[in-house]
């Protein structure tokens, strides 16, 4: 009953007013992994079906709840990357999500980002990621960083 009350209350709530990324395309990149690259069609359909799940997140945790709140709050802040990989033996696009800068920082703490995936291991809502599923049209495995 709780979670549901924190579900309704943040779905109200003007964070969910507008509820898309704003993720301008200079700051998007499909990296090849060696296992299969993404087409630009595919990288902006995962991109589409990502705006979907954050209007209607379902997330095994209310932690993500709001943590999907924060993530909106802070949506032009954004890099994604766009990698294909297979999982339980589907091409899936895993979806990387994380800042272009962090409030603190002055320089960019990933230059890298155009040719290496970022992996952080904390940092909570600033690092998050989803699967994209081609096949199916559907975003699904959300996670989201803890805070070190």
């Amino acid at each position: 009953m709780r979670a549901t009350l924190t579900l309704l209350f943040l779905l109200t709530s003007p964070v969910w007013a507008n509820p898309t990324l704003e993720i301008p395309p200079r700051n998007r990149v499909t990296l090849r992994s060696g296992k299969w690259t993404p087409s630009q069609t595919q990288a902006e359909a995962a991109y589409e079906s990502i705006q979907k799940f954050l209007q209607r997140p379902i997330v095994p945790q209310p932690y993500y709840v709001g943590q999907i709140a924060e993530i909106l709050k802070h949506r032009k802040q954004y890099r994604v990357q766009f990698i294909g990989i297979y999982r339980h033996g589907r091409k899936v696009i895993f979806c990387n999500f994380f800042p272009i800068r962090l409030p603190e920082e002055k320089q960019d703490e990933t230059p890298y980002w155009r040719r290496e995936i970022v992996d952080v291991m904390d940092g909570g809502f600033w690092y998050w990621r989803l699967d994209y599923d081609p096949q199916i049209d559907r975003s699904s495995n959300f996670t989201v960083n803890g805070y070190g």
